[in-house]
């Protein structure tokens, strides 16, 4: 049987997947707070109980790592008006 963990970390490792073939900044800083959300969510679905303050150190990881670094990397880039900066490292036609 397949562990839920091993499907979340397989979700993280297809987002990397992704972000190689991208060129948009603002495509990487989703791909950057899914990472961070599903990074975030591992404890909970590791099998061990945790703790109330285990929870809220999750909770905590999850709106810093998730919400709070890509709405401060999104806000940066719009403010300085930056739309394409990045090169792709896969070419268009290899990610085909």
């Amino acid at each position: 049987m397949n562990h839920p963990m091993d499907t979340i970390l397989s979700l993280a490792l297809l987002s990397i997947l992704f972000s190689f073939g991208s060129s948009r900044l603002p495509g990487l800083i989703k791909v950057l707070a899914f990472q961070g959300v599903v990074v975030s969510i591992v404890p909970l679905f590791a099998g061990h109980h945790l703790s109330t303050g285990g929870v809220v150190f999750t909770l905590a990881t999850l709106m810093i790592r998730g919400v709070a670094i890509p709405l401060c990397i999104y806000l940066v880039i719009k403010k300085v008006a930056i739309a394409r900066e990045v090169e792709p490292i896969v070419s268009h036609m290899g990610s085909n």
